[in-house]
């Protein structure tokens, strides 16, 4: 459902430089972020500052992942996880 729901956004946004490498990735982000906070409580660019750090942080490869494809990709994480708030 994830990757259905980031097609859509793809019509729109360059999510090409997104991989099973860092996708993966960052739903391990996500869920570890999930663990200890509120999810509905935090703004979408909340929720990509975290990805994009624990990407860092954990050595993966961010080459040719642009900052769009990162937060398509948390948008599209929280339409089916009913995570972050968006209407803010």
């Amino acid at each position: 459902m994830v990757f259905s729901t980031i097609t859509r956004w793809h019509q729109v946004l360059d999510v090409s430089g997104l991989t099973p490498e860092n996708v993966t990735a960052m739903v391990a982000a996500y869920q570890e972020m999930a663990e200890g906070a509120d999810m509905s409580t935090l703004k979408p660019d909340e929720i990509v500052a975290y990805v994009n750090k624990y990407l860092e942080a954990n050595g993966i490869d961010t080459t040719n992942l642009k900052p769009e494809a990162v937060t398509a990709f948390v948008l599209a994480y929280q339409e089916i996880a009913g995570g972050a708030l968006t209407c803010r």
